[in-house]
């Protein structure tokens, strides 16, 4: 049985042993990755209203690809060139309403942010899309210039 069939658009894994691995892994990435995991509407405005770049990952613990872009997400996190972004994550399982707000098209998902102004989206897991979407943000920090990445 493949991993797709696990994960058919987004319903939970049948298989408990392989639910509870990811699970496990998803547990492992919450401590210490530099990733601020945000519960509410409130928060969450808040962390994008008092930073300059922002960056919401959108995902869901049962689901693989999101657990494995956030092993993506959490590896650029203590990157120099990324030190001015900020990184938050939202489990739509654990916070719905969040999810409703985002208007998100799938997860995983990744929404952009400077000045507290939504400037990107991008949903799936794409290592490379999200690699350059990252460092077009952080050039940010520098410059005056607003514009969508």
């Amino acid at each position: 049985m493949s991993v797709t069939e696990y994960y058919d658009h987004g319903q939970y894994a049948k298989n408990l042993n392989f639910n509870h691995l990811i699970n496990g892994m998803a547990t492992a990435l919450d401590d210490g990755t530099g990733v601020i995991q945000v519960y509410s509407k409130a928060d969450l405005d808040s962390y994008i209203a008092d930073n300059e770049l922002v960056v919401v990952m959108y995902g869901a613990r049962w689901c693989l690809k999101c657990v494995v872009g956030l092993l993506a997400y959490v590896s650029h996190t203590s990157r120099s060139i990324y030190a001015a972004l900020t990184f938050l994550k939202v489990d739509v399982t654990d916070s719905p309403p969040l999810a409703d707000q985002a208007g998100l098209y799938g997860i995983p998902s990744w929404h952009f942010y400077r000045s507290g102004k939504k400037i990107s989206e991008m949903w799936g897991h794409d290592p490379s899309t999200l690699k350059r979407k990252l460092s077009e943000l952080a050039a940010f920090q520098d410059s005056a210039e607003y514009g969508v990445i």
